[in-house]
């Protein structure tokens, strides 16, 4: 007897899925240059009123449009706003909390090796919940866009800058992503993309509102002497890591799925090296250049659909 799960169909016809990946590929250098944006934001505030302020502007942003749109737009029922709130737990209160305290203790280079790990999780994750098939060209493809990363970081990087307690709650940070992921992709069976977005995005600003009135000094221009890089910092965080880039991720999610999508991060080092050279003047070394095109085609390797098949419901 067939049972009905909750697994949106995924749509691969080839111009789809190229609209995509190009998509995916602008989130990526967005997500790359927010780790050059949030060091440059923690020179001004904390944690926690970087991320809440961070949350308004994007809430702003997409709520208003939300609002412009809403004949278009059905508003979540009440499970699907129960799932919603979950999902801004997640990812943007536990993810961003878990990032911004790790960064403080952590490399931005080592931050985003780190982070980098989810795509290799993810396949793990999917089958558990969907007994979704991974294809071993994908997985490997995975896995040589990690070694990439690794040649990057080993050989082509100084001393990296870490704690225990940073490493630890980077960790935590993948773990909530892996999870985020897969609950997200059960929610836009029924959900839009832009929907999701901005009702978790939402949530997680509603999350952090007393934080950042009770631990926080309330203000919202940058500490003394650090003029406004860091309040524009936490502005193009809002627009464009925050925003247009989750937008593209959990569409890529509904169209792709977690695994393929989720390859996308280990791009997000490559921008963030290639940011710091031509932004930062940082050197870009040999072993910097093969590790970025190690991890370029572990990633074109990963996205291929030969042999693959589609997931079945038992």
């Amino acid at each position: 007897m067939t049972r009905n799960k909750e697994i949106p169909t995924v749509d691969t016809s080839k111009q789809s899925v190229i609209a995509t990946e190009m998509r995916l590929l602008f989130a990526t250098v967005c997500w790359g240059l927010s780790f050059i944006a949030i060091k440059m934001g923690l020179n001004g505030y904390s944690p926690i009123a970087l991320v809440t302020l961070r949350l308004f502007i994007v809430t702003l942003i997409l709520g208003t449009g939300m609002f412009l749109t809403r004949k278009k737009e059905k508003l979540p029922s009440g499970r699907d706003l129960a799932e919603l709130a979950l999902l801004g737990l997640l990812n943007p209160f536990l993810a961003f909390l878990l990032e911004s305290y790790g960064m403080m203790d952590t490399s931005a280079s080592l931050t985003s090796i780190i982070l980098s790990t989810m795509p290799l999780l993810t396949p793990f994750a999917a089958f558990i919940a969907w007994q979704e098939r991974v294809v071993l060209r994908n997985f490997l493809g995975l896995l040589i866009s990690f070694a990439g990363l690794a040649l990057i970081f080993l050989w082509g990087s100084g001393p990296a800058e870490y704690s225990p307690r940073g490493l630890a709650m980077l960790s935590s940070s993948v773990l909530t992503g892996v999870i985020y992921g897969i609950l997200a992709k059960r929610l836009l069976a029924r959900v839009s993309p832009v929907m999701v977005v901005t009702w978790q995005q939402g949530f997680g600003f509603v999350f952090y509102l007393p934080l950042f009135f009770i631990f926080t000094d309330r203000s919202v221009l940058p500490a003394a002497g650090m003029g406004m890089e860091s309040f524009l910092a936490i502005v193009f965080l809002g627009i464009f890591p925050s925003a247009l880039a989750y937008i593209f991720y959990v569409g890529g999610i509904k169209k792709l799925g977690p695994t393929r999508t989720n390859a996308f991060i280990n791009l997000s080092p490559v921008v963030t090296y290639l940011a710091s050279f031509l932004i930062l003047g940082e050197a870009l070394g040999l072993a910097k250049l093969v590790g970025i095109v190690v991890v370029i085609a572990g990633v074109f390797i990963s996205q291929s659909q030969k042999g693959s098949k589609k997931t079945k419901s038992d």
